[in-house]
């Protein structure tokens, strides 16, 4: 009998554990999914700014053509790609050397490529 009550624990727990990692998994697709549309549209911004220059230019318009909502919304778009960044590394355990940008394990003290203290970012 103790061997089918331990029979059902190990499969409860395993059962637990497997949850806890689909739910894992699903909010980190869930954050790589915000970052890829974040940089879609940061994408199409850019790709209209120039339609906007082309257009300008190609109608010899002696004034530029307002971009600053655009500008705006690139900026804006730029802090929330950082921020989403930000926040996949810190669930995946993982910093960014901010002198050469190469990924590495939070409890790494210093970067493995360029030998900057990883400490304080």
């Amino acid at each position: 009998m103790a061997f089918f009550e331990n029979l059902g624990n190990k499969m409860q727990e395993t059962g637990e554990r497997l949850a806890d990692q689909a739910r894992n998994q699903s909010y980190a697709n869930q954050i790589e999914r915000d970052i890829k549309m974040m940089i879609e549209k940061k994408e199409q911004d850019f790709c209209e700014i120039g339609k906007r220059v082309y257009q300008a230019k190609k109608d010899n318009q002696v004034e530029e053509p307002d971009l600053s909502v655009l500008i705006k919304e690139i900026d804006l778009i730029e802090e929330d790609l950082k921020n989403a960044t930000r926040q996949r590394d810190n669930y995946m355990g993982v910093v960014r050397c901010k002198n050469c940008g190469t990924v590495l394990p939070s409890s790494q003290p210093f970067c493995s490529q360029c030998g900057s203290s990883l400490n304080n970012q």
